[in-house]
């Protein structure tokens, strides 16, 4: 083909193309006289024309209306100057359309476009009798007015026999529109059919009936659709009554709904969502919704016939105030309110209010509701619920639904109730958690049908205001209190981590119904004398926390069957010794037989010494009773009483005498100026009773052998004086038990010690001597059950003797003699399993001894004897131990005196270096005791040199 044909096509096409797409019909004349580039001429050339899109465009800024334009019969659009454009119609005759179409037409407002008209009655910006479409945004202003009659519109699409009075905007309203009734009916969108907007309405809506009613800012009979955010404003009033933000069949948003709807009626009726339907916000209700009828009945923020489908959940304000009665936040009058399914919560974090002065409720719905309230719901009036199930009747009351279905509310952290809960017929299930607060809610009621009232991590009391709950779950991490459980006759259940607590100190509490606890049931308020009754049957598996007192405890009583095993948890008030002494406590009290590891103790207090435990008591009636007390002393501690005495005995006996390695006598073949070295061993079988806090029996017996050495022996006229040293080492073996004879355990010890003493003598007439020396005690303590242990102890003495020999002639002589002896023995611990650690303290104490003895022989060589009468002398015989973890001291003591006597047998020989040798036998007697003895066996050489 030719280059310059083909080329001369193209421009042919483009050309005859172009002109096909678009007449375009330019406005230049402000007035409204049909001349060429006037409006009104720009409507007809459109009518006219035979293109399938027009364009009329602005290109002066003001056109002044003096009656309606022709009636569009082609689709057109307009563009405004850049300075805009002001299209005015003034008191124009009746009905009036500044734009006015047949059948479908095909429209715009651009930015910048702004329509003014007014009229008696009956006037609008655009009106159409199909469907009014709006190629993109409607994104100028439109104000309308009557001025003495009514129907002040922005937009009317009205259905006729042809058309379907359609609504369709594909963009976003953006603009303002103004409607201003004298009377009755201003609507910004009125469509008699569906209302759809593509995009976001963020421009606002004015509508106002000044002296009637009827005023809406859209208003459609079947559904208005916003695909996008509603963020603009919406304010509707009537001068009587019916003002909303929209009304509609069903309406749906497909974004957020964060702007602002207010609507007032002076009368009745005020609503900021009216819908014959349902709702559907796919977004956040974000914004503020209010509705005022101002001296009547019927403000509701939110009512729909269908269900209302919250998908993002209500974090704005919500406000419904009616002067006479009927108002509500949100009314669902024939159906469900949830997240978007029944089985969605919508979440309602933001504020709620009704009042009126009759009936009010924040939220109702007839049938379902799923609610996650984290927000303020609050109803005040004559009838006012936060949260109810029915219907408004009308008449200031309520109707309720009888039909079963499930509510399923939620009251989490946040949440703040004003106003009575009703859910009606059917098993509902309401949650209180975290901090919600209902202290503001006068009635709590569940309904009828099979209804659970749980609390999750909530803290605070089960109260009269919380009726018609067939379960009561107390969840993990709550802690809720048994305050009017006494009415409560259904099944209460205390799970894992949850705490039911008391209702005040000291108070008796109850539970009609039946009690499966496994969590804690705590009545433990530091005053003992509590009590919970369960009417039902109890089964157990988690604990009871009880106050114990001195005689008397916090009570658990029973009727019902009772399973499982529950441990009892109890706190002890008074002292341990003030428990010991006082009689067992009842804790538990069942009318019938049960198994005894039913109730089982885990004592919080640690007694240290003593032991505790429970009883189970069955009487005669078929009850079971469970006593608690102290039984007495654990045997590892009556046993730890006797260490200390056990282990010091050994001292006195280790005390070097002067009358048991020397020889007595005057002139006649004695030598008592020779010193030398001395050997001495025995043995002892002792027994001990102890009285006092853990009194107990020690047995055993002590073996012993000492060594010494006269370092130093000096004659100094008629007196003899000198000093020596001495060690010796001795084991004790014994056994421990209670009076009443049950063995304790066994001990078993050795002993070291070594010192120095000093003398003065003068041979027939006195002697006094002084010993000072230190040992180490380790013993073994051999419980009869616990674990054996090892101890370890020093101690050092210091003993003063003086004796005195009286002459009776024939070699007989009298002599009285006193000893003074101090011992400290270091103190120890020990850890039995049962009472934990121990302290034996310190013993330091100071005994006296006085004996008279009669000696045969004193100046000749050979046998000699000396029987002596003894008595000994202890001020303060105490022995304590004590528990440092639990504060507690036992005390016990042996006997302050002893009586009893000994013999020694010795022989004196007669040439300087022979040896002397004695043996000795005695025995010691307690005052107090026929339990306490002491019998010794000892013998002993000295070999002079």
């Amino acid at each position: 083909m030719n280059r310059r044909l083909l080329r001369l096509l193209l421009f042919l096409g483009f050309f005859f193309c172009d002109d096909a797409r678009a007449g375009v019909f330019e406005v230049s004349l402000s007035s409204d006289d049909g001349d060429e580039h006037s409006l009104r001429w720009a409507v007809e050339q459109v009518n006219a024309s035979a293109d399938a899109d027009n364009v009329i465009r602005f290109t002066t800024e003001t056109v002044t209306l003096s009656k309606a334009l022709p009636v569009l019969t082609k689709n057109v659009s307009f563009e405004a100057p850049a300075g805009g454009v002001q299209l005015a119609g003034t008191l124009l005759p009746n009905p009036t359309a500044v734009f006015s179409a047949s059948g479908r037409a095909l429209l715009n407002l651009p930015s910048g476009m702004a329509i003014t008209t007014s009229g008696k009655s009956t006037v609008m910006a655009y009106g159409g009798d199909d469907i009014v479409y709006f190629d993109g945004d409607l994104a100028g202003d439109i104000t309308t007015t009557t001025t003495t009659s009514y129907r002040a519109y922005g937009v009317w699409a009205n259905e006729s026999s042809t058309g379907s009075g359609d609504i369709i905007v594909d963009g976003s309203v953006s603009g303002n529109i103004t409607t201003t009734a004298k009377s009755n009916r201003a609507m910004g969108l009125i469509a008699t059919n569906v209302i759809t907007i593509g995009g976001d309405v963020s421009g606002s809506f004015v509508t106002s009936a000044i002296t009637g009613g009827t005023a809406y800012a859209l208003y459609s009979s079947a559904t208005t659709t916003i695909g996008g955010d509603l963020s603009g404003s919406i304010t509707a009033s009537a001068g009587d009554s019916k003002a909303g933000g929209i009304s509609a069949s069903a309406c749906a948003v497909g974004g957020d709904l964060s702007g602002t709807i207010a609507s007032t009626a002076i009368n009745n009726k005020a609503y900021g969502l009216k819908l014959s339907g349902g709702l559907t916000v796919g977004g956040d209700l974000s914004g503020t919704i209010n509705s005022t009828a101002i001296a009547g009945n019927e403000a509701y923020g939110i009512t729909a016939k269908s269900g209302v489908n919250l998908i993002g959940g209500v974090s704005g304000c919500i406000v419904a105030s009616a002067g006479g009665t009927d108002a509500a936040g949100i009314y669902v009058s024939g159906s469900s309110l949830d997240g978007g399914s029944l089985s969605d919560a919508a979440e309602i974090s933001g504020t709620i209010t009704a009042s009126s002065s009759g009936a009010s409720a924040a939220i109702m719905a007839w049938t379902e509701m799923n609610l996650n309230v984290t927000g303020t719901l609050s109803a005040t009036g004559a009838s006012a619920y936060a949260i109810r199930s029915g219907n408004f009747d009308g008449a200031g009351g309520f109707v309720d639904n009888t039909e079963e279905r499930v509510d399923r509310v939620v009251l989490g952290s946040g949440a703040v109730l004003t106003g009575s809960v009703f859910l009606g017929d059917g098993d509902d299930v309401l949650t209180l958690s975290g901090t919600a607060d209902i202290s503001g809610v006068p009635e709590l009621l569940g309904g009828t049908g099979d209804d659970r009232l749980v609390f999750s991590g909530w803290n605070g009391a089960y109260s009269s205001a919380m009726q018609g709950w067939e379960h009561l779950d107390v969840g993990i991490g709550s802690s809720v209190g048994m305050d009017a459980l006494g009415s409560f006759s259904g099944e209460v259940s205390v799970l894992e981590g949850a705490v039911l607590r008391a209702g005040g100190a000291g108070h008796g509490d109850r539970i009609a119904g039946s009690l499966a606890n496994s969590g804690l049931i705590e009545l433990r308020d530091g005053n003992a004398g509590g009590s919970l009754r369960v009417d039902g049957g109890y089964a157990g598996g988690g604990s009871v926390g009880l106050d114990v007192g001195a005689g008397s405890a916090d009570l658990l009583s029973l009727s019902g069957t009772v399973s499982g095993t529950t441990t009892l948890l109890l706190s002890v008030a008074p002292s341990v010794t003030e428990l010991a002494a006082a009689e067992p406590s009842l804790l538990v009290h069942t009318r019938s037989v049960v198994a005894e590891d039913a109730f089982v103790v885990v004592d919080e207090t640690d007694y240290g010494p003593y032991a505790a435990s429970v009883s189970v008591v069955e009487d005669g009636t078929g009850a079971t009773d469970w006593y608690y007390g102290v039984r007495g002393l654990d045997d590892e501690a009556v046993m730890a009483q006797a260490l200390m005495p056990f282990l010091a005995g050994p001292i006195e006996s280790f005390v070097p005498r002067f009358l048991e390695r020397r020889a007595y006598g005057g002139e006649k073949g004695v030598s008592p100026e020779i010193g030398g070295a001395w050997v001495r061993a025995g043995k002892s079988w002792n027994s001990e009773e102890l009285r006092g806090d853990a009194g107990s029996i020690a047995e055993g017996s002590f073996r012993f052998v000492q060594l010494g050495w006269d370092m130093l022996y000096r004659r100094s006229g008629k007196l003899f004086y000198g000093a020596g040293v001495f060690a010796g080492t001795g084991t004790e073996t014994g056994s421990v038990s209670t009076p009443g004879g049950k063995d304790l355990g066994e001990l078993e010890g050795t002993f070291y010690s070594g010192g120095a003493y000093g003398f003065v003598s003068r041979p027939g007439l006195y002697r006094f001597e002084l010993a000072a020396g230190s040992g180490l005690h380790e013993l073994d303590v051999r419980y009869a059950i616990a674990p054996k242990e090892r101890v370890a102890a020093g101690s050092i003495f210091v003993s003063a003797e003086l004796e005195v020999l009286l002459p009776l002639g024939y070699g007989v002589a009298l002599s009285p003699r006193v000893q003074g002896l101090w011992r400290h023995v270091d103190g120890f611990s020990l850890a039995p399993l049962t009472t934990g650690r121990l302290v034996v303290d310190d013993d330091e104490r100071i005994m006296g001894i006085g004996g008279l003895g009669v000696v045969l022989n004193t100046d000749c060589p050979g046998w000699y004897l000396v029987a002596e009468g003894t008595v000994r002398f202890e001020p303060n015989p105490l022995n304590s131990v004590s528990y440092p973890e639990t504060g507690v001291t036992l005390e016990t003591s042996g006997d302050r005196y002893r009586f009893g006597g000994s013999v020694t047998i010795g022989n004196r020989a007669g040439g300087v270096l022979d040896p002397v040798y004695w043996v000795k036998a005695g025995t010691m007697l307690a005052s107090g005791s026929t339990d306490s003895f002491s019998h010794t066996v000892e013998v002993g050489v000295k070999v002079p040199f």
